[in-house]
């Protein structure tokens, strides 16, 4: 036997206690509350399958009305280059009538010479009715005036009213006339004191003009009057106050959107010197990209070559440029 029966005894009672309070510690496993915990489960699954669902659907009409909108901005654009080719053709139409009625008028000036007693001698060999020239009505052949009843007095019926429409340009227009068809006549907008290559000019009607060649490099055009023709596929802009047409290419036609297919996000470096925000400003990037500011904001800084960001907000780009804390809202126009 054991030398310490009673201690043995008390180690036996110990364990034995220990064993029962662990048993009434575990809880005994409730299938029923495992399956409500796994319905509650499935249940918050499929919430948040539907709110995924109702977002996806959401993302899909948004996108839709932008397609929607792209594509009626594109058969906006081609109706607009259908009507500037009606345009030019009518334009084209109205100068060569122009011609004809000029030379129409040196015609009938050159037949019609009255003599000094005021009638018009015989010609020998000639036949047919006379008629006794009056004052040369513009465009009006005298022949085919009426013959007017003894008695009354003499009144030249008036001339048709086409003839009598001016179809020269404005005399405001000091520039001449260097050929081809007419594409537009509006005023630049702003200031212009420096006039090169590479140089933009924005018109009145929004368009969009790049220079290709300059005649003269300084100057100072403040909404000055200008000729937009076409002629062998070349542009020409006749300025009001400049002698000799500048070279000129399209572009922009003046959409109030940037140019389809602007990414996103633009990364870049200004080219040249950067003076800083104004409203209207145009902004020439080293990957070739011309930006133009639309927000009203004007901010004075200096610097030279920065570094730019261009992100997309909303249906709008911001322009954020390095060493400024302040960002506008920009458009690309190239």
């Amino acid at each position: 036997m054991h030398p310490n029966p009673p201690i043995v005894a008390l180690l036996v009672a110990l364990v034995a206690a220990c064993k029962l309070a662990v048993a009434q510690v575990t809880p005994v496993e409730d299938p029923a509350a495992a399956l409500r915990l796994d319905l509650a489960q499935c249940r918050l699954d499929r919430e948040a399958r539907e709110r995924r669902v109702k977002q996806l659907e959401e993302q899909l009409r948004l996108a839709g009305d932008v397609e929607q909108l792209v594509r009626r901005m594109a058969a906006a654009e081609a109706r607009v280059l259908e009507l500037e080719a009606e345009k030019a053709a009518w334009l084209e139409q109205v100068r060569q009538l122009k011609a004809d009625v000029t030379r129409l008028q040196d015609a009938a000036r050159t037949r019609v010479k009255p003599s000094p007693s005021g009638s018009r001698a015989p010609s020998s060999g000639s036949s047919g009715p006379r008629w006794v020239p009056g004052p040369l009505v513009p465009w009006t052949n005298p022949t085919l005036v009426p013959t007017v009843p003894s008695g009354q007095p003499n009144r030249v019926a008036p001339p048709p009213l086409p003839a009598t429409v001016p179809l020269s340009p404005s005399p405001s227009v000091t520039a001449p006339d260097q050929g081809g068809s007419v594409v537009e006549q509006t005023r630049l907008v702003g200031r212009v004191r420096e006039l090169e290559r590479g140089t933009l000019l924005k018109m009145a009607s929004g368009r969009i003009y790049e220079v290709t060649d300059a005649p003269q490099r300084l100057v100072d055009l403040n909404g000055a009057l200008v000729t937009v023709r076409s002629a062998g596929g070349s542009l020409s802009l006749s300025v009001d106050g400049i002698d000799e047409p500048i070279g000129a290419t399209l572009v922009s036609r003046g959409s109030p959107w940037s140019v389809l297919g602007t990414p996103e996000r633009v990364q870049s470096t200004i080219q040249g010197s950067f003076e800083g925000f104004a409203q209207g400003r145009f902004y020439r990037f080293k990957n070739g990209d011309i930006w133009e500011q639309t927000e009203d904001r004007t901010l004075y800084h200096n610097s030279y070559a920065p570094e730019v960001t261009i992100t997309r907000d909303g249906m709008d780009h911001r322009m954020s440029v390095k060493g400024v804390s302040e960002t506008v809202v920009v458009k690309r126009v190239k």
